[in-house]
């Protein structure tokens, strides 16, 4: 019974594909020669941006960060820009400024708050003026290191708390990524002297030097002074300041302080980390659809991490190139680092005790340090190896 079913089916198939054949219109014949002449130019390559269609809008924003055009922060928000146009179809188009070239440096987000600034990129330590709080949020003398203040902004409620100080101090902006991304250590100062190992060995001196850092080297006897990066170099070449700090290895090979500086001063005491951040102005952000906000959220989180990694390599090519020139990188005196440790925590005691939010960052830092330390201490399989 089976087999004379599936013959009949066999069957019904074969007759349906003739009728469908018959009824198929001829096909048209193949030419009998090849055209007699090749086209006259090549097409057309595709551009690397994409261009959005007439009827897609397209948003021209500009971005201001805090380093001299053509430096290597500058050439890395240019890449930033170029990645977003070009993973947004080219609907987000960012034009780059460099230092004070729209607003005066470190005034980025102010220019954001404004609405002149689309984007804005500032180091939180040079906020101090305007947000009480705002040297917690970066690098700051005795503070944690690089990795528990990044996994302290990203799980630890540092985002949060550091949104809420922008806006206590009236600032409406997005701040993305979400956590802060960081360099690694800033080099403790570029000096014209050398430094002795005593515990005044600043006293007297003369120092370029932001944030709280400048607040708590003054306990220590020296004169301090905020200048922008591009003022540094002549201020140390006519001694009007002794020594400065400023970011990082390769911020000092850029700025030429190896020039007029002989010597180089490491230090994780007065600032273990910088931090770096990216704000949005509100309505910049508003105008923007949904799919295009994650879009940015996501791109500059991986930006951001992919931005510390390159940080490192450049910085250890700085290190080698001051070296090389002969600049002398040493280690800061013991008895100095002791003595900016001291001054440290006797300054954030009395910080802590005047003002109670100031008290409730330190707290979650601090209670999220403790455990992250631990934490840290499951990648070290020593650990756990009992010494008979």
């Amino acid at each position: 019974m089976k087999t004379r079913v599936i013959m009949l089916l066999v069957s019904a198939v074969m007759i349906l594909s003739l009728i469908v054949a018959g009824c198929a219109p001829a096909a048209e014949p193949a030419p009998t020669t090849a055209p007699t002449t090749a086209p006259t130019t090549a097409p057309t390559a595709k551009p690397t941006t994409p261009t959005p269609a007439p009827d897609v809008e397209v948003f021209e924003w500009a971005l201001q960060c805090g380093s001299p055009a053509g430096s290597d922060n500058y050439k890395a928000e240019n890449y930033y820009a170029d990645m977003i146009r070009s993973a947004s179809g080219g609907r987000i188009d960012i034009t780059v400024f460099g230092q004070s070239e729209v607003v005066p440096t470190p005034r980025e987000a102010d220019g954001v708050e404004e609405g002149v600034l689309d984007i804005g990129v500032w180091d939180p330590v040079g906020e101090r003026g305007f947000v009480p709080t705002a040297g917690l949020f970066g690098g700051y003398p005795g503070g944690p290191g690089i990795e528990t203040i990044d996994m302290w902004f990203y799980m630890g409620g540092g985002a949060e708390l550091m949104e809420r100080a922008w806006r206590d101090a009236g600032y409406e902006q997005i701040l993305i990524p979400k956590y802060s991304y960081n360099t690694a250590g800033e080099v403790f100062a570029a000096s014209t002297v050398k430094l002795e190992n005593s515990a005044d060995a600043m006293d007297g001196r003369k120092m370029r030097v932001k944030g709280d850092g400048g607040e708590i080297f003054k306990t220590l006897g020296v004169s301090t002074v905020m200048l922008s990066g591009s003022e540094i170099y002549q201020a140390l070449d006519r001694g009007v300041i002794d020594m400065a700090e400023c970011c990082s290895a390769n911020m000092n090979w850029e700025l030429a302080f190896h020039e007029v500086c002989p010597y180089a001063y490491f230090s994780l005491t007065r600032a273990p980390v910088q931090g770096i951040q990216k704000s949005i102005n509100i309505d910049s952000w508003n105008s923007l659809s949904p799919d295009l906000q994650d879009l940015m959220v996501i791109a500059t989180d991986w930006w951001a991490k992919r931005r510390y990694q390159e940080v490192l390599r450049v910085d250890l090519v700085a290190f080698d190139n001051m070296l090389k020139y002969g600049v002398q990188c040493m280690d800061v005196p013991p008895l100095l680092d002791k003595a900016l440790q001291d001054a440290a925590a006797e300054f954030y005691v009395g910080q802590r005790a005047a003002d109670p939010f100031f008290d409730e960052i330190m707290t979650s830092q601090e209670e999220f340090r403790a455990v992250f330390e631990v934490l840290q201490t499951l990648d070290n399989p020593n650990a756990f190896i009992t010494q008979y």
